[in-house]
């Protein structure tokens, strides 16, 4: 995602009277945030056999309108996996990865093969990670609201970023829906960048603001 087609999710630049998006919100949303990646390290360190760190440099917003014109036009080939988020929250989640990006990973999971394919193994194991990745922000985001949600097995796509992102959205509903997306730094042996899109319901954006209220009090 280049910088400039959405804000950072500081508050000050955030339009209309959504309550997500307001600048005393953030930083708990933040901190849930960096909980998800602490247990998504801990249990993508089991999957690899290896130690796994995840850090969050970035946090931003949009509407999926805004999501779709963004990535209009960007070729990057990505591995693309999609959930549907049920419970008492409801939504959609998007975890895509560059080809470039995944290697690393597929060559830890699958060592021995040669080079990237659209064959059965490999979006297997790629799909293991993101729903990892996807569920560890999930879970965290679950046990602060003090809910129950849960994800669906993920739905793979491989194309460019522009076509992935386009199929997602078409998925998940009105263009003019909120988004919240998150840049995922894993470093295992070397860095790699994973991107997530999560798309709450509008009874879930509620929901969410609600209890980040109630936490700072």
């Amino acid at each position: 995602m280049r910088e400039k087609d959405f804000y950072t999710l500081t508050g000050s630049e955030a339009s209309g009277d959504n309550a997500m998006l307001r600048e005393d919100l953030v930083d708990g949303l933040r901190e849930v945030i960096n909980i998800g990646a602490g247990h998504g390290a801990s249990a993508l360190s089991v999957l690899l056999g290896k130690e796994v760190r995840l850090s969050v440099p970035r946090v931003w917003y949009g509407t999926l309108a805004e999501a779709r014109e963004a990535f209009d036009g960007d070729m990057t080939p990505v591995f693309g996996f999609t959930f549907r988020i049920m419970g008492d929250m409801g939504g959609w989640v998007l975890v895509s990865v560059s080809e470039s990006d995944a290697r690393p990973i597929f060559e830890i999971l699958l060592p021995g093969e040669a080079g990237l394919s659209s064959d059965e193994m490999v979006v297997s194991a790629l799909g293991e990670t993101a729903h990892i990745v996807s569920g560890a922000f999930l879970s965290a985001m679950a046990n602060f609201m003090d809910i129950v949600a849960f994800q669906s097995i993920p739905r793979p796509m491989r194309g460019t970023h522009s076509d992935v992102v386009a199929d997602f959205i078409s998925q998940a509903g009105e263009s003019d829906l909120f988004f919240i997306g998150i840049e995922v730094e894993m470093s295992v042996e070397s860095l790699t960048r994973w991107e997530m899109i999560f798309v709450p319901s509008a009874s879930s954006v509620n929901l969410i603001a609600k209890k980040l209220e109630e936490m700072l009090g």
